[in-house]
């Protein structure tokens, strides 16, 4: 991964999970913070989404228990499925399942288990928060 991709990535996924990204590339998370530590502050450049299942699988936990009101058939929650390389986030109406909402091109192979997971979860984010305007 480059680091322009790491940095974009850690700003969409910090605000996701609440946090506020300062213009000094600071990344507040006010009130609870997802990761077991005390600090409430980070630099953008150290947040570990990309590197770290403790700071990525809360992230995953938070999509799983997302839902989708303004969709063709409203969507209650969404699953991961993560193999080796691959990543696939799927969404359930608790009726029929409405489709996929990410998974790994065909013919990229990410550079590990979590960079695939890093990968869908920014990719889920963007379309969630495109939803939103």
């Amino acid at each position: 991964m480059e680091q322009t991709e790491i940095l974009d990535g850690s700003k969409i996924i910090c605000v996701f999970m609440d946090g506020e990204v300062m213009d000094d590339g600071m990344c507040w998370f006010w009130g609870h913070h997802h990761v077991r530590t005390t600090n409430k502050c980070f630099h953008i450049k150290a947040v570990k989404y990309h590197s770290s299942w403790d700071w990525l699988m809360p992230v995953v936990e938070k999509i799983e228990s997302s839902k989708v009101d303004n969709w063709p058939e409203p969507i209650k929650s969404f699953t991961f499925r993560i193999e080796s390389k691959y990543c696939l986030i799927s969404g359930h109406s608790g009726i029929a399942q409405p489709g996929v909402f990410y998974q790994t091109p065909y013919g990229y192979e990410p550079e590990s288990k979590i960079h695939a997971t890093w990968l869908a979860v920014v990719g889920f984010i963007k379309w969630y928060n495109s939803l939103k305007s």
